[in-house]
């Protein structure tokens, strides 16, 4: 069941966002005069194929449309992310694993034991970290990601992250998980600049093989690795970020381990 009010907010984000009037979009569905203003007022409870039928006029993408009107409309609730962080334990506790888990609001969900060690944190940093995004986790010096990225690429791989996360979560202006995201990115003046451009510019986002390499400082060496995604078949609400380690990669990373 979704909450009429929500998701009249989020039809009138769409809506302006597409520069349709309210009578211009009920005109292009043929809906009754006055609809529009009543389901953006949380009013009435329209049909699912009144609203599939607003989603296919304002052109939205799947991530658009589910947000609007599908799995993604709530978060995951708690319960979920612990059963689903339980679920990934045994495989994050395998040392050749460099990888960590996301949900759909990029909600940091749970970091493998050798990326625990890399990045030098301790029970409380990863307690602290559940519920924050990828981004809030990379931008606030607290958790000391920056550390370990290579300086002259760390503004290169802001951009890509960025650019990813606009793709798939800029529409969510009504989020708390989002609105906590964009003030994170208001305080780094790097993450500002490039978030700045690419709302005023919104630019294609390919999955390319360069969007996915990160270069990491091991013991003063920069390491470029690549890193995979893939959806649990469990529940394609969380993502595995998987780096592929390379030998010198994990040469270093033994003095640690």
């Amino acid at each position: 069941m979704f909450d009429n009010k929500i998701l009249g907010k989020r039809i009138k984000f769409f809506r302006e966002r597409s520069h349709l009037s309210q009578l211009e979009l009920e005109a292009s569905i043929n809906a009754s005069a006055g609809m529009i203003s009543r389901i953006e007022q949380g009013q009435v409870n329209p049909t699912k194929e009144t609203v599939m039928k607003v989603g296919e006029e304002l052109d939205l993408n799947n991530c658009e449309l589910d947000y609007l009107i599908g799995m993604t409309f709530y978060p995951a609730s708690e319960d979920l992310v612990d059963k689903i962080r339980q679920e990934i334990a045994p495989y994050f506790q395998k040392r050749s694993v460099l990888a960590y888990l996301l949900d759909d609001r990029n909600r940091f969900v749970n970091l493998s034991s050798t990326f625990i060690k890399l990045l030098h944190w301790d029970k409380g940093t990863l307690e602290r970290a559940n519920g924050k995004t990828l981004i809030e986790i990379v931008l606030n010096s607290e958790f000391g990601i920056k550390n370990n990225l290579s300086a002259e690429e760390y503004p290169n791989t802001i951009r890509h992250m960025l650019k990813r996360y606009y793709f798939e979560m800029g529409f969510m202006v009504d989020d708390k998980f989002h609105i906590n995201t964009v003030r994170a990115i208001q305080l780094d003046p790097i993450a500002k600049k490039i978030w700045e451009d690419i709302v005023q510019n919104p630019p294609e986002f390919f999955n390319t093989l360069s969007s996915r390499e990160v270069t990491f400082k091991v013991f003063g060496m920069n390491i470029p690795l690549v890193y995979s995604i893939e959806h649990l078949t469990s529940n394609n609400r969380f993502e595995l970020i998987e780096y592929v380690p390379t030998n010198k990669f994990f040469k270093l990373v033994k003095r640690m381990l």
